[in-house]
C-alpha cells in the first residue's frame, strides 16, 4: 500500500456473501478511475469471505474484520474510520457498479464549487426480474439544496453516493443503532450543510436478495420511529412533510406491529394535511384488517412501483 493517501476510499461492509461479494468488488476494481482504496469490512462472516477478498491480487484492497457481528451500519463506520481518502464512496456486497461510475462522479466534483459535498447517481433497483429507475420522474428537486426534498423520502441510496470527507465528518457517521433507512437518515443530515449533485444515469445495479435488510418490515417500523425522534423539529417545519412521514409510518406500523398504532398515524397524517386522499384511503382500508390491507398495498405496488402508494 502506497504512503500517499488515495483520493477516494470505497467502503464495502459484508456478512456471509461470498457468492456475491466478488461481483461487487470486481465492479469497483474495474472502474476507469483508479485513485482509490477499497476497504472490505467483514462483519464476522462464517463463510469464505476472507478467501474471496484475498483472491483479488490488487494492492488497493484492504481487508478488515469484526470479531463479532455488529451489523452493516457499524461495519461501514469501521471502514470510514480506517479510510484515508479525501472522498468516501460506498458499495453494498450484493450490488454492482457500472462502467464509468466513479470517474463521472469525481469529474463532477472537480467541476463543482465548494458548496457541493455529495454527488450521487441514478440506479436500477432489480426485484423479481423487474427494473425500477431511481430517482423516478415524481422526484422534482434532485440537485442543490435537498434539505426540503429529502423530508418526503429518500432517493439517495448509499451505494450511489460519493461524499467529501469534511462534509461527512461534519454531519456525523451512520447512525449505528438504526435498523433500516440508514442512507435516508444520513442524507437528511448531509443536506443540512452541503449541496448535492446528480448524475442522471443509472450507474449502479441494486439487487434485492432474500437476506436483504430492506425486506425487514418490523425493523422499518422501529427505524421510522427513531428517525422522527431524531429529526422531528425538521419535519415539523413543513406540515406536508410531517403528514407524509406519518402516512409512511402508518403503513409500517399497521402492517408489521400495531393495528391501533397504524390507525393513529393515519389520523395524524389526516390532521396535518386533511386534503390529501391517501391517508383517508389507508384509514378506510385498515377497517378490513391487516391481511386485506397488505394485499391491497401489494397490488398497488405492483401497479405503480413507486413506494407504498
Amino acid at each position: 500500500m502506497s504512503d500517499r493517501p488515495p483520493k477516494v476510499s470505497v467502503i464495502i461492509p459484508t456478512f456471509n456473501r461470498e457468492g456475491l461479494l466478488g461481483r461487487a468488488m470486481g465492479s469497483v476494481l474495474d472502474q476507469g478511475y483508479e485513485d482509490f482504496e477499497l476497504i472490505v469490512v467483514d462483519d464476522a462472516s462464517t463463510d469464505r469471505t476472507r478467501q474471496t477478498v484475498e483472491g483479488f491480487a490488487d494492492g488497493r484492497v484492504r481487508y478488515l474484520r469484526h470479531d463479532t457481528n455488529k451489523g452493516a451500519t457499524t461495519a461501514r463506520n469501521t471502514g470510514i474510520r480506517a479510510s484515508r481518502g479525501q472522498y468516501i464512496a460506498f458499495q453494498d456486497s450484493d450490488d454492482e457498479w457500472l462502467t464509468g461510475k466513479l470517474e463521472k462522479q469525481m469529474r463532477l466534483f472537480e467541476e463543482a464549487g465548494d458548496t457541493v459535498g455529495a454527488v450521487y447517481c441514478a440506479f436500477l433497483r432489480i426485484e423479481n426480474g423487474k427494473e425500477t429507475y431511481i430517482p423516478g420522474p415524481h422526484i422534482e428537486d434532485r440537485e442543490g439544496d435537498l434539505s426540503h426534498a429529502l423530508l418526503f423520502g429518500n432517493f439517495v441510496s448509499t451505494q450511489t453516493l460519493v461524499v467529501r470527507r469534511d462534509c461527512l465528518e461534519k454531519a456525523g457517521l451512520f447512525f449505528d443503532h438504526l435498523p433500516r433507512f440508514q442512507d435516508w437518515e444520513l442524507a437528511i443530515r448531509l443536506s443540512a450543510d452541503c449541496e448535492f449533485r446528480l448524475i442522471d444515469e443509472a450507474l449502479v445495479r441494486s439487487y434485492s436478495t432474500a437476506d436483504s435488510i430492506t425486506g425487514d418490515g418490523p425493523a422499518g417500523a422501529r427505524a421510522l420511529e427513531m428517525i422522527l425522534q431524531r429529526h422531528h423539529e425538521r419535519f415539523a417545519q413543513d406540515r406536508r412533510a410531517l403528514a407524509n412521514f406519518y402516512l409512511l409510518s402508518g403503513f409500517f406500523e399497521f402492517s408489521y406491529r400495531s393495528l391501533a398504532g397504524g390507525r393513529t398515524a393515519f389520523l395524524q397524517s389526516i390532521r396535518l394535511h386533511p386534503g390529501r386522499v391517501k391517508p383517508w384511503l389507508a384509514l378506510a382500508l385498515s377497517i378490513f384488517g391487516r391481511r386485506a390491507f397488505n394485499t391491497a398495498i401489494s397490488v398497488r405496488r405492483a401497479l405503480r412501483r413507486r413506494g407504498p402508494w
